[in-house]
């Protein structure tokens, strides 16, 4: 049994970014600092750990929302606005950590104001320029944003300004920016309120594409939406030739339809994580004329793994909207430390509890081992039982791992709570144990049971 773990942003009120850091720790924005009571906006960040522990935080008086990219020098990049009250302005900076101060930035709305005053007048700002995503090579000073609102990709250069090139349609973008459009090849769709855009290791445009018209939003109902299918694409550009043509595309043939959120991500095994954020329910297709393709009972938000020859490997089904899902590899340290542990003890040979315990024994009685039936918990260092003791019973945890390895330590003595014993009924179990995976057996008085559960180190 593989252990994988994910971290998704689950809730619906927040869509902001996760920036795992080598340390353990992550960047996320503060959701206790959504700005005018909308959690997509927030006036500041912070460095936190798995337990919820903030280690530091960054104010900025230009806010920031749905994405920060962590840079060399202490330095990052955050999507923000010139202003509070506009936080949905695409208004692009970086700041130095240390002094929390903006060393430069990309006004958006002013850049295309300046090639095309009359068009970018004539959108409803600050939503129509909303900037959900960013990918940045600091090498380069390359950055590839999605205007959701504009159902377009831009690609240009943080360092001059200059637009690279443009994937949306033609004929909103107009004359003006005519130079900068992107030429489709193939029968590559056009973007509708997309997500989650950015570049591969080899160079191809990964992104999200919602397939909902941000200009065609006046009907509710879903008969209107029929034709819409949410997909996952992956886009080859010629910059030299200004084209663009799909190479890869996954649309679960053709039967999700998310309006809001979702994100694709690619794993080391070249496998997909895709999120469908906010996908309609096949139900609610028997009778589209009465269902508003924004009500919430007729929702879910979707979380699929995805192998090279498209067969779904993972699937989780959850009632609210997921905005992103990632994956975290390497969640594990090899060795890892913790001072709760009080009693854990090798038992290949050596003394337990003061009697000699023989490893042909201890594989003798896991053997015969029950199947454990109450709840398990594996956290970040830490494993929580959740069974009913009496005050007399004594509960130990055996960790057996390959080669004859095998560690156990007690939970609960006799005499106390289990929550008296540790640390709210937690004990941490990963204290410079050998990397390897370990089967998790517990120990009831003289009863063992097995969890079918495996950890790895």
């Amino acid at each position: 049994m593989e252990m994988e773990i994910y971290f998704g942003i689950l809730n619906g009120d927040y869509a902001g970014d996760i920036e795992f850091l080598e340390n353990g720790h992550f960047y996320i924005s503060d959701p206790n600092q959504g700005i005018n009571g909308v959690k997509i906006n927030y006036s500041s960040f912070v460095e936190m750990d798995y337990l919820g522990k903030i280690y530091k935080q960054w104010i900025t008086e230009y806010g920031l929302h749905h994405e920060l990219i962590p840079l060399s020098n202490n330095q990052m990049m955050v999507l923000g606005a010139n202003d509070e009250s506009n936080f949905l302005d695409s208004y692009i900076y970086i700041m130095d950590l240390a002094s929390s101060k903006i060393i430069k930035y990309i006004d958006l709305y002013e850049l295309l104001h300046n090639i095309d005053p009359d068009l970018i007048e004539s959108l409803e700002i600050p939503f129509d320029l909303v900037n959900n995503s960013a990918d940045y090579n600091e090498e380069t000073g390359e950055l590839l944003i999605s205007l959701r609102g504009v159902n377009s990709l831009m690609k240009l250069n943080f360092n001059t300004h200059e637009i690279m090139w443009i994937f949306g349609n033609p004929d909103f973008w107009g004359e003006k920016f005519e130079k900068y459009m992107l030429k489709v090849l193939d029968n590559t769709r056009l973007l509708g309120g997309q997500h989650s855009a950015f570049i591969t290791d080899n160079g191809l445009i990964a992104v999200h594409n919602n397939d909902i018209d941000q200009f065609d939003l006046s009907n509710s109902n879903l008969s209107h939406y029929l034709d819409c299918y949410t997909s996952c694409d992956l886009l080859k550009v010629d910059e030299k030739s200004m084209t663009i043509e799909t190479v890869w595309q996954y649309n679960a043939n053709k039967e999700q339809f998310s309006n809001v959120g979702g994100h694709i991500e690619i794993l080391e095994n070249n496998n997909k994580l895709i999120t469908y954020g906010w996908s309609m329910k096949q139900e609610a297709y028997e009778n589209p004329q009465e269902i508003l393709y924004t009500d919430p009972s007729y929702k879910n938000g979707i979380i699929i793994q995805i192998d090279e020859n498209n067969e779904e490997v993972f699937k989780v089904t959850m009632p609210s909207l997921i905005y992103r899902t990632f994956k975290i590899e390497g969640f594990y340290q090899e060795n890892t430390d913790n001072y709760l542990i009080e009693s854990l003890q090798r038992i290949n040979g050596t003394k337990l509890n003061g009697n000699l315990i023989k490893t042909s024994d201890i594989k003798y009685e896991l053997n015969k081992a029950k199947k454990y039936l109450n709840k398990i918990e594996i956290k970040t260092n830490r494993i929580c039982l959740h069974d009913e003791l009496s005050e007399s019973d004594i509960e130990d945890i055996i960790l057996v791992g390959e080669n004859d390895l095998s560690y156990s330590f007690c939970y609960k003595k006799a005499g106390k709570e289990a929550s008296q014993s540790f640390n709210s009924g937690y004990s941490s179990i990963m204290i410079n144990l050998p990397k390897g995976n370990y089967e998790i057996y517990i120990k009831i008085n003289d009863i063992y049971y097995d969890t079918e559960t495996i950890v790895t180190f």
